[in-house]
């Protein structure tokens, strides 16, 4: 996952390396009670480059770092090791 840099605003882009199932992420994160969008979910067409929406904007640091532990250990995010 290549998290993208940002300087503003209550989101970020994730982009998902190929095989990585989005919504397999952001399933596994729900039930997690971790909240990512799918970033194809805010596209009018379809896109190639699979990826998140991180959003930050009501999150508190601690919220921040626990949300990114759990992100880590999503099996969908490392299908080799499934």
């Amino acid at each position: 996952m290549d998290v993208q840099e940002t300087s503003g605003g209550f989101h970020t882009p994730a982009f998902l390396s190929n095989g990585i199932d989005e919504s397999a992420v952001v399933e596994q994160a729900r039930e997690k009670n971790v909240r990512l969008a799918s970033l194809s979910r805010y596209c009018l067409e379809p896109i190639r480059q699979k990826g998140l929406v991180l959003g930050f904007g009501c999150a508190s640091p601690d919220d921040i770092r626990n949300g990114i532990e759990v992100i880590r250990q999503l099996p969908a995010l490392c299908p080799q090791l499934v």
